[in-house]
């Protein structure tokens, strides 16, 4: 059976949230990983003013990493703002190996 807490995960850093859960994984460490795809219509720009206009919301990086206890161990992912690599235009779910690699699926780029 499964049971709601609502105070899991707990709140995000730098004012962040998160749009659209589109894929959910679990490691072996128990650690659970998300794929949104982020936040429309919010308050970035303003956020990022100068001077700030707002103190909330910026939409999260795309991958996010919660312990068990649903604590932020790392969040990750996007456009590559160098070019780096190829980051898809539209998440569409994720997955880990026996390697504990994070594959992330999506089209575009």
């Amino acid at each position: 059976m499964f049971e709601i807490d609502p105070f899991w995960p707990k709140p995000l850093p730098n004012g962040w949230v998160y749009g659209t859960v589109i894929g959910v994984t679990v490691d072996a460490q128990d650690n659970v990983y998300i794929v949104h795809r982020g936040v429309v219509g919010t308050a970035e720009d303003a956020i990022n003013a100068d001077p700030p206009l707002a103190e909330c919301c910026a939409s999260a990086p795309p991958v996010l990493q919660f312990d068990p206890e649903g604590n932020l161990v790392r969040a990750w992912g996007g456009p590559s703002p160098t070019g780096e690599y190829v980051w898809p235009g539209s998440n569409h779910g994720l997955g880990i190996d026996q390697m504990g690699n994070v594959w992330i699926g999506g089209n575009g780029g």
